[in-house]
């Protein structure tokens, strides 16, 4: 008999999927880990390692430990189901933050305007110890020509270039071409600067004040 998507939500909340794939045919699984995650499995993966509901936690950590749970791809999703239920004051939110962002495969998937307004609920953020500018700052960029008005710009021109090539190396002659961009964000449109693995530093902005956008040649 097959496996229905409620013994998968059930199994999940429970942390016990690893017992119900013993009972899932080969395509089943196969199935299971190619698709997109549904949003109640989502909210059971987090309960599964936390041990209470999404909407039951209290303290920061048992949040984090829920973004965990969920993993890379679906941490902005759970974001969003906190926010729309009023759980995130601006000291939580600062706190999950750039963790998020920093880890979320495609961060602006849930649409850059909610980014912005939690960033602008919080304030400048940082997990290196940098400042918010004083002046407009320098910024690089390595995307396609559809891409350059994101909010995930460095002060690095090195992994700019790193990314355009990435893209290149990744999609080939066939994808879509990649350039390195250069622009000035005004200090107001400086969100946060955020120093990720491998010792990447991104500098995330508000895309309205970008200025004198350049393609490097």
């Amino acid at each position: 008999m097959a496996v229905t998507d409620e013994e998968i939500v059930d199994a999940l909340r429970q942390n016990k999927f690893s017992e119900l794939s013993e009972r899932m045919t080969r395509d089943e699984l196969l199935k299971f880990s190619t698709r997109p995650r549904t949003l109640d499995e989502i909210l059971a993966m987090a309960e599964g390692i936390t041990g209470k509901p999404p909407d039951g936690l209290k303290a920061p950590d048992e949040y984090e430990h829920a973004l965990y749970a969920v993993g890379r791809v679906y941490g902005p999703d759970l974001l969003v189901w906190w926010d729309q239920r009023s759980l995130l004051d601006t000291n939580l939110l600062s706190k999950l933050l750039c963790g998020v962002w920093s880890l979320a495969e495609l961060p602006e998937k849930i649409g850059r305007p909610r980014w912005i307004r939690w960033f602008r609920k919080t304030g400048f953020l940082s997990n290196c110890g940098a400042s918010q500018p004083t002046k407009p700052l320098r910024v690089y960029r390595g995307c396609t020509h559809r891409q350059v008005r994101h909010m995930a710009w460095s002060d690095d021109l090195r992994i700019a270039q790193f990314f355009a090539n990435y893209r290149f190396e990744r999609y080939g002659r066939s994808g879509p071409k990649s350039f390195v961009y250069t622009a000035l964000i005004e200090p107001r449109g400086v969100l946060a600067i955020i120093e990720e693995r491998k010792g990447e530093r991104e500098v995330i902005v508000d895309p309205r004040f970008l200025r004198d956008i350049k393609r490097i040649p």
